[in-house]
């Protein structure tokens, strides 16, 4: 049966000092100059996730405390390790400085966290209204040391790293873990992920140092950057990617390419539709390509040309709008059939002043609804800009989402290898078009690879260090 569902230093190397004051010692690292860009500090950890875990204080528990700490780091810290910490919080109408510092008397491995009591922070008996973390600063100086052969000589250079709060501004770079989870190997797979705020100039590199392909969209009504890198991975595989921002002289846009990525890509980038990629149908208006957007009048329809798997999945960015009384509007149909040009999807349906979402089969030759199976109140928004995911699995399941929130849920469906398509049977009579800005289909598996994407928000926050 078939369901339609709602689903709920850069460091100058004459002089490095940094000085935290109060009951924090100041740290003066001295290496001698023996040529310009000739040695580099080399930080002993990449990045750490900082945990802070607050306590209630106060009438009602209206006030907050520092309840301890754990730092995380990404990389293994031999015994004798020193560290400092120091923490700017914000309250309402107070700010507080928070230290501690200590040597590791065992070796940390990567991933174990380093736990903070109380008693160990300044000022850990203070307490806010509202805290907000301002800033982090972390700064390790490890044992070990960095050998930089120069000429005839090798120099020595001890192991620093100066760590701040992430915001995502600036430049610099992240360590991106990724789990392979299908247990399948996935070549040439559009690994999809999202970080917070918009990017400039960001590249990918594996552990080597090798650029990776790679496509990125920003979505305005989330703040957030959509990327999608290409990838290969063994079954189960744990690796990571490096993620570079802020750079433009190393940013290289010949690695931005959509059709590397994708199984098939539109960005409608002309001036008619592109008939190599697309099959088409209107009756009265024309289908029309201008400003990177493609507009669909109704009864008009665009199905792809490339026979599609089983399972993909469709990202989209468009706008829909509301079908004219009593009759069908826009539409997208999976699993076309190559014959007979019959696919099944949804289609909005307006009746009595409100607006559904039907399940449907639908001739997009013909632009015409064959099968009407099932129907819901119409969850997606109209009118405005989004990016849609439809998530086709062999399974004969669809899932939506709009803006990365999840909308519907279909079952029942016969999975073939076919075709997708996009259209409309009717439209308002003012503004009578939907419209695309880009579409792109990718390979899916039933369990996606995982990227560990930084939490920079809440009661986590991550420090990147430089150099």
């Amino acid at each position: 049966m078939r369901v339609l569902r709602i689903t709920s230093l850069f460091l100058i190397l004459m002089l490095l000092a940094v000085t935290f004051g109060l009951a924090v010692p100041s740290i003066n690292v001295n290496v001698q100059e023996i040529g310009a860009g000739s040695c580099d500090v080399v930080s002993p950890a990449v990045q750490a996730s900082v945990y802070i875990k607050w306590e209630p204080s106060g009438l009602f528990g209206s006030r907050w405390q520092i309840g301890y700490i754990n730092i995380t780091f990404s990389d293994s810290l031999p015994r004798g390790t020193k560290w400092f910490l120091n923490i700017t919080i914000q309250g309402r109408r107070s700010t507080g400085e928070h230290h501690a510092n200590g040597t590791l008397s065992s070796n940390l491995p990567a991933g174990q966290p380093l736990h903070i009591p109380p008693e160990n922070i300044t000022n850990s008996d203070q307490t806010y209204r509202s805290p907000t973390v301002e800033n982090i600063t972390i700064i390790l100086l490890s044992p070990d040391y960095s050998q930089c052969p120069y000429r005839s000589i090798t120099v020595s250079v001890q192991k620093l790293g100066v760590g701040h709060k992430f915001s995502g501004s600036s430049s610099g770079r992240l360590v991106l873990p990724v789990h392979e989870k299908n247990g399948t190997y996935l070549t040439d797979y559009a690994v999809e992920f999202n970080l917070s705020g918009s990017w400039d100039y960001p590249y990918f590199t594996d552990a080597d140092g090798n650029r990776l392909y790679y496509w990125y969209r920003y979505d305005p009504n989330l703040n957030v950057t959509l990327f999608w890198v290409l990838m290969n991975l063994s079954p189960y595989e744990n690796t990571s990617i490096y993620f570079y921002w802020g750079d433009a002289a190393s940013y290289d846009p010949t690695y931005v390419d959509p059709n590397k990525i994708f199984l098939f890509f539109d960005d409608f980038n002309g001036d008619s539709l592109d008939t190599n990629k697309w099959n088409y149908h209107y009756e009265s208006d024309p289908i029309e390509v201008s400003n990177s957007l493609v507009k669909l009048p109704q009864k008009s329809s665009i199905w792809t040309k490339v026979t599609l798997p089983k399972s993909y999945t469709v990202i989209v960015n468009g706008t829909l709008r509301r079908a004219k009384r009593n009759n069908y509007g826009p539409f997208y149909a999976v699993f076309i059939d190559p014959i007979t040009k019959i696919g099944s999807g949804e289609a909005l349906y307006r009746v009595l002043g409100s607006n559904e979402d039907h399940l449907v089969d639908i001739n997009v030759s013909t632009v015409s609804v064959v099968t009407d199976y099932d129907s819901i109140s119409n969850p997606y928004t109209l009118r405005s800009s989004h990016i849609f995911h439809i998530y086709v699995n062999s399974n004969g399941t669809v899932y939506t989402f709009e803006d990365l929130s999840p909308k519907v849920y279909i079952e029942g469906l016969t999975p073939i290898e076919g075709f997708f398509g996009l259209g409309a049977i009717t439209l308002p009579r003012r503004n009578p078009f939907i419209t695309f800005d880009w579409v792109a289909l990718r390979k899916h598996v039933p369990k996606e690879p995982e990227v560990d994407t930084p939490t920079i928000e809440g009661d986590y926050y991550l420090v990147v260090f430089k150099p």
